[in-house]
């Protein structure tokens, strides 16, 4: 059951449906397996001592990738890329748009709260007086080499504050993973 947010209760079932659900940690999952063969072969074609520090795969943008706009197709689902302002440069990351559900999808190490699309996502959405979609942000956990751990659906208040949190998927052992909701 889901928490009480101010009077109202939001339930991540609700928001996100259990074939959305699906597809999105099918997609995970299958980012996570591209970049362990990519790292494998990598690994084989590379000198060790020169890659020490010079890492250029991102595990989140293999994962963030699979959610292109025209790579992540779904009815019901659109997808647009938003922009992200930093001071270095700017970061895009793939936003999923339902009837029920605005989507972001993050890793385990990304600072949620401190981050001003996520603030305004939250504020603009998941109000105590919103009607429309709601803001979720699925975080996914996975080791260095690219192994999934964990996939997870949070929903957060209008203050960016954890109200509910839904396990997607665990790892059952090395290579494989079990459905739990």
């Amino acid at each position: 059951m889901g928490q009480a947010i101010t009077g109202v209760f939001i339930m991540i079932d609700q928001i996100l449906s259990n074939t959305l659900a699906e597809k999105i940690v099918e997609t995970v999952q299958r980012q996570c397996f591209i970049f362990q063969k990519d790292e494998q072969m990598m690994r084989r074609n590379l000198y060790g001592p020169y890659t020490q520090r010079r890492q250029k795969y991102n595990l989140t943008a293999y994962v963030l990738s699979g959610f292109a706009p025209g790579r992540f197709i779904m009815n019901g689902v659109t997808v647009q890329d938003i922009q992200y302002s930093l001071p270095t440069a700017p970061l895009f990351q793939p936003e999923l748009h339902t009837d029920t559900a605005i989507i972001q999808i993050y890793s385990n190490g990304a600072k949620l709260q401190d981050n001003k699309v996520v603030q305004e996502r939250c504020k603009e959405h998941n109000g105590t007086k919103q009607n429309g979609p709601h803001f979720l942000l699925i975080r996914f956990s996975a080791d260095k080499d690219g192994q999934l751990k964990r996939i997870e659906a949070l929903y957060l208040n209008e203050d960016c504050v954890t109200m509910e949190t839904k396990l997607l998927y665990q790892s059952s052992g090395a290579a494989m993973l079990t459905f739990v909701g």
